[in-house]
């Protein structure tokens, strides 16, 4: 029997998604794969059991087949921002000047 059942062929995730900016961005797939997994922790407000789990699953099924794949499960997971102000909020870890 799968422990995994969300590496099913037709599995698709359908819980929250989180908002990062991928037009534009280096689409190395490690680098969307460490975005995504860095906006959950940032976004969800999930026990860490949960999140946690909900980061292996994204992680597992990204990485089950090829690059075009790995993209198409990314979208399941990720919502594009919906302005530009957006886009300037997703990570806190970005040192914002407003005097700059």
């Amino acid at each position: 029997m799968n422990d995994k059942p969300y590496l099913a062929k037709d599995y698709h995730y359908t819980g929250p998604k989180v908002i990062v900016p991928l037009v534009g961005e280096d689409g190395n797939v490690f680098f969307i794969m460490a975005r995504v997994t860095k906006a959950m922790q940032r976004q969800l407000s999930l026990p860490h059991a949960e999140l946690e789990a909900l980061k292996e699953e994204y992680r597992d099924r990204a990485m089950a087949a090829d690059y075009d794949h790995a993209l198409r499960v990314t979208l399941e997971y990720v919502d594009e921002p919906e302005d530009e102000d957006d886009e300037d909020d997703w990570d806190d870890d970005e040192d914002y000047d407003e005097d700059e």
